[in-house]
């Protein structure tokens, strides 16, 4: 497993992206436990440009924010990343509403390391 993690991650570096995704893709479905797995799936996803990546990345890190605890590292990082596939899509009013109610909950952000993306993120959307 670790070394099929190793060779997607080689795969997306040397701009093999197709093969990384069928890699990536088949290890997340056959490890749906594994964070670390499941959080570079959905990385690799988010950093492309085309639609249909993006809403797989969308669903890949909003299942990844529902089975983490929430206000641990990785479901904000999750909430966040759900907001940016969101605004990557253009679909920059849900992502604001999801910035906007993360940041104004209590207890808010602070503290947390994530309140200065979210703000940054939100002020774009509202651009």
């Amino acid at each position: 497993m670790t070394l099929d993690r190793v060779r997607a991650e080689a795969l997306l570096l040397s701009g093999k992206r197709d093969d990384a995704f069928t890699l990536y893709a088949k290890l997340a479905k056959e490890n749906p436990d594994n964070g670390p797995i499941q959080e570079g799936y959905a990385e690799a996803l988010l950093s492309t440009t085309d639609k249909a990546s993006l809403q797989q990345a969308l669903d890949q890190w909003r299942r990844i924010a529902a089975r983490s605890k929430a206000r641990t590292p990785r479901w904000f990082k999750a909430k966040y990343s759900v907001a940016l596939a969101q605004f990557k899509l253009g679909d920059k009013q849900a992502a604001g509403q999801l910035l906007h109610y993360t940041l104004e909950t209590p207890p808010g952000l602070e503290r947390t390391g994530w309140q200065a993306h979210f703000a940054e993120l939100l002020k774009r959307c509202q651009m």
